[in-house]
């Protein structure tokens, strides 16, 4: 439903997702891609060590954000062996 439709409120949607706590996190990346929580998403995910799906964010679903995804990594003091 995140994917297909636009027919929500984005805000609430991703905060609701995030307190889930999902253990697959595709529904939130798909809402934060589509209405670019970008940042917010990185800082979630990583917060959460969920590194494997920021690998997929970058290579597989918006190759495009990888310069946002770096700079909030950096912003969050990721370590460089990531």
């Amino acid at each position: 439903v995140c994917r297909e439709s636009t027919s929500y409120d984005p805000i609430i949607v991703k905060d609701f997702l995030k307190e889930a706590k999902l253990p697959d996190p595709r529904p939130l990346i798909y809402v934060c891609d589509l209405h670019g929580f970008v940042a917010e998403l990185t800082d979630y995910l990583y917060k959460n060590s969920l590194m494997k799906y920021i690998e997929v964010y970058v290579v597989k679903v918006n190759p495009l954000q990888c310069p946002s995804v770096i700079g909030s990594l950096i912003d969050l003091d990721c370590s460089e062996d990531f």
